[in-house]
Protein backbone atom coordinates (compact mmCIF):
# COMPACT_ATOMS: atom_id res chain seq x y z
CA UNK A 1 0.00 0.00 0.00
CA UNK A 2 1.31 3.51 -0.69
CA UNK A 3 2.17 6.00 1.75
CA UNK A 4 -0.49 9.04 1.24
CA UNK A 5 1.01 12.35 0.87
CA UNK A 6 0.72 14.58 3.43
CA UNK A 7 -2.06 17.12 3.11
CA UNK A 8 -1.20 20.99 2.62
CA UNK A 9 -4.13 23.03 4.08
CA UNK A 10 -4.65 26.80 3.28
CA UNK A 11 -4.62 30.10 4.79
CA UNK A 12 -7.73 29.98 6.44
CA UNK A 13 -9.95 32.75 6.04
CA UNK A 14 -13.63 34.45 7.50
CA UNK A 15 -16.47 34.99 5.41
CA UNK A 16 -17.13 37.92 4.56
CA UNK A 17 -20.76 39.83 3.08
CA UNK A 18 -19.49 41.16 -0.35
CA UNK A 19 -22.17 43.39 -1.97
CA UNK A 20 -23.10 42.63 -5.65
CA UNK A 21 -25.74 43.47 -7.90
CA UNK A 22 -27.71 41.00 -9.69
CA UNK A 23 -30.19 42.36 -12.64
CA UNK A 24 -30.49 45.32 -11.48
CA UNK A 25 -30.96 44.16 -7.44
CA UNK A 26 -28.61 44.94 -4.96
CA UNK A 27 -27.66 41.81 -2.59
CA UNK A 28 -24.78 40.34 -0.45
CA UNK A 29 -23.05 37.13 -0.55
CA UNK A 30 -20.67 35.77 2.06
CA UNK A 31 -18.18 34.49 0.99
CA UNK A 32 -14.48 33.50 2.18
CA UNK A 33 -11.40 35.48 0.58
CA UNK A 34 -10.45 32.11 -1.94
CA UNK A 35 -13.70 31.64 -3.06
CA UNK A 36 -14.46 35.01 -3.78
CA UNK A 37 -11.22 35.82 -5.77
CA UNK A 38 -11.29 32.66 -7.76
CA UNK A 39 -15.06 33.97 -8.83
CA UNK A 40 -13.64 37.22 -9.83
CA UNK A 41 -10.74 35.37 -11.80
CA UNK A 42 -13.53 33.12 -13.45
CA UNK A 43 -15.15 36.14 -14.27
CA UNK A 44 -12.09 37.61 -15.66
CA UNK A 45 -11.26 34.97 -17.94
CA UNK A 46 -14.42 34.52 -19.28
CA UNK A 47 -14.49 38.23 -20.11
CA UNK A 48 -17.48 39.15 -18.06
CA UNK A 49 -18.35 41.04 -15.32
CA UNK A 50 -18.36 39.49 -11.73
CA UNK A 51 -22.31 40.25 -11.30
CA UNK A 52 -23.12 38.85 -14.70
CA UNK A 53 -21.43 35.76 -13.81
CA UNK A 54 -23.10 35.52 -10.07
CA UNK A 55 -26.28 36.37 -12.02
CA UNK A 56 -26.09 33.09 -14.43
CA UNK A 57 -25.36 31.21 -11.00
CA UNK A 58 -28.32 32.77 -9.74
CA UNK A 59 -30.35 31.91 -12.43
CA UNK A 60 -29.16 28.00 -12.53
CA UNK A 61 -29.23 27.46 -8.89
CA UNK A 62 -32.70 26.52 -8.02
CA UNK A 63 -33.60 25.90 -3.92
CA UNK A 64 -29.54 26.17 -2.95
CA UNK A 65 -28.74 29.43 -1.02
CA UNK A 66 -26.73 32.35 -3.69
CA UNK A 67 -23.58 31.81 -1.30
CA UNK A 68 -23.41 28.06 -1.26
CA UNK A 69 -24.22 28.23 -5.10
CA UNK A 70 -21.47 30.20 -6.15
CA UNK A 71 -18.86 27.86 -3.76
CA UNK A 72 -20.04 25.20 -5.15
CA UNK A 73 -19.61 26.25 -8.64
CA UNK A 74 -16.31 28.39 -8.14
CA UNK A 75 -15.21 24.66 -6.54
CA UNK A 76 -16.49 22.54 -9.77
CA UNK A 77 -15.07 25.21 -12.15
CA UNK A 78 -11.12 25.40 -10.97
CA UNK A 79 -11.49 21.28 -10.12
CA UNK A 80 -12.80 20.43 -13.37
CA UNK A 81 -9.74 22.60 -14.84
CA UNK A 82 -6.99 20.72 -12.17
CA UNK A 83 -5.32 17.31 -12.62
CA UNK A 84 -7.77 15.89 -9.66
CA UNK A 85 -11.05 16.25 -12.05
CA UNK A 86 -10.20 12.66 -13.29
CA UNK A 87 -10.32 11.27 -9.38
CA UNK A 88 -13.16 13.21 -8.33
CA UNK A 89 -15.01 11.70 -10.93
CA UNK A 90 -13.71 8.27 -10.07
CA UNK A 91 -14.53 8.77 -6.50
CA UNK A 92 -18.39 10.09 -7.18
CA UNK A 93 -19.03 7.37 -9.60
CA UNK A 94 -18.44 4.87 -6.34
CA UNK A 95 -14.72 4.07 -7.29
CA UNK A 96 -11.44 4.12 -5.06
CA UNK A 97 -12.58 5.74 -1.98
CA UNK A 98 -9.50 6.97 0.55
CA UNK A 99 -9.91 5.25 4.02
Amino acid sequence: MATPLPVTHPTYTVIKKRSIVIDGQRTSISLEDRFWHGLRAIAYAERINTSALVSQINAKRGQIGLSSAVRQFVFCHLLERSPLAQAADRAAAGGHEAV
